[in-house]
């Protein structure tokens, strides 16, 4: 048996992953460390981790006895825990690099001192920055928002343990879907809520950016086939699963509303693009467009109320 620790762990991706390594992976150990800043509780009481071995602890990213406290026996740590802002990763410089830097370097020190085997890191896409053609893994880095630059000066920091021990980073693109935990600041999963309950979809810009997206779930499939496997050797994976332009993502979601009313935010300002090749993972699955649709529709639906 192995002990897994995810740093924010009661955060929306930390919701479906821990789902999913209870079903992947039940033999193992799995310690939620999480601040609790967000006053997000939800998988605690779910029914479904009852059987599996699931501990909590909460502590900060800079609370070096609580994070020690937390590594002892730990074999491998996903870290979640970030501060994040949508839509434009902009607002305190100073707590993103608060955070996403010195938390890392401080989690990179602790996880050294204590000989954890592996480290999976939950970068950003964002930080190659914006271009109107298509990126991957090898695109120059060019982080162009406070948010971009501090998760990969958090990449920085564990380079560091190079040959000291394993790390793996994922760039992932932005993430939407349902769980209990559900995040209403990012584009999708605000676009569903306010379509759903009959509020204005409200487009910054004139919409013609384009953004690679990937579900909740594929990601933390994803991170979970990641887990102490050594099939996987190159360090750094990028995960998307599609692309889509604003616009057109609102067109999509008038199939499933065709009342739903949207509304220009600075209509003649031009946004710029972010779109990627796809995944590198190697049991990665594309998704096709006709999946979002469907992605789209299913978690429409999971509001029972009108």
């Amino acid at each position: 048996m192995s002990k897994i620790l995810i740093t924010g762990g009661l955060g929306y991706i930390g919701y479906s992953l821990v789902q999913q390594l209870s079903i992947d992976k039940p033999e193992h150990e799995i310690i939620i460390f999480d601040n609790m800043l967000r006053g997000r509780i939800s998988i605690l009481f779910e029914q479904s981790l009852a059987a599996v071995n699931v501990n909590f602890i909460e502590g900060d990213l800079l609370d070096n006895r609580k994070l020690q406290r937390a590594m002892k026996g730990v074999d491998c740590i996903i870290h979640l825990a970030a501060k994040t802002v949508t839509p434009f990763g902009v607002g305190d410089f100073h707590m993103f690099d608060y955070v996403n830097n010195w938390g890392t370097a401080n989690l990179a020190k602790a996880a050294e001192e204590n000989n954890v085997k592996e480290i999976i890191y939950l970068s950003s896409t964002s930080i190659y920055g914006h271009s109107d053609e298509l990126m991957n893994i090898e695109s120059n880095i060019n982080p162009s928002t406070d948010y971009a630059r501090s998760k990969y000066l958090g990449e920085k920091q564990l380079s560091t343990l190079k040959g000291k021990l394993k790390t793996i980073i994922i760039r992932s693109g932005n993430v939407y879907g349902y769980n209990p935990s559900l995040r209403l600041d990012t584009v999708i999963n605000n676009f569903i809520f306010k379509a759903r309950f009959g509020q204005t979809l409200l487009i910054n810009g004139d919409g013609q950016e384009s953004r690679g997206f990937i579900s909740v779930e594929r990601l933390a499939s994803q991170i979970s086939a990641l887990i102490l496997n050594n099939g996987f050797e190159e360090p750094i994976y990028q995960l998307t699963d599609h692309n889509i332009k604003v616009a057109d993502l609102v067109k999509e979601i008038q199939k499933l509303k065709p009342t739903s009313e949207f509304r220009h935010v600075n209509p003649e300002r031009k946004m710029t693009n972010q779109m990627f090749e796809a995944s590198t993972l190697p049991t990665f699955e594309k998704l096709t467009y006709k999946d979002l649709q469907l992605d789209l529709k299913e978690f429409y639906d999971k509001f029972k109320i009108s």
